[in-house]
């Protein structure tokens, strides 16, 4: 029963976590860095799954409230 109470915390902090990671990625300084264009291409790819999952996390969440 406990970990049943417990999911909702959970959920809501993995999608905090897609949330932040996500933010990192778009404000990481990828030019400073002289990251070649296919880091750059996967680091873009990377934000938009993190955002995808954390607006598809967030819709469950909203379902439950």
């Amino acid at each position: 029963m406990r970990l049943l109470l417990q999911s909702d915390v959970v959920e809501e902090e993995v999608w905090e976590l897609h949330q932040d990671l996500a933010t990192l990625l778009d404000l990481l300084p990828t030019v400073e860095l002289g990251l070649a264009e296919d880091v750059v291409e996967l680091l873009a790819l990377a934000s938009r799954q993190c955002r995808r999952r954390a607006g598809a996390q967030g819709q469950g969440a909203r379902r439950h409230t």
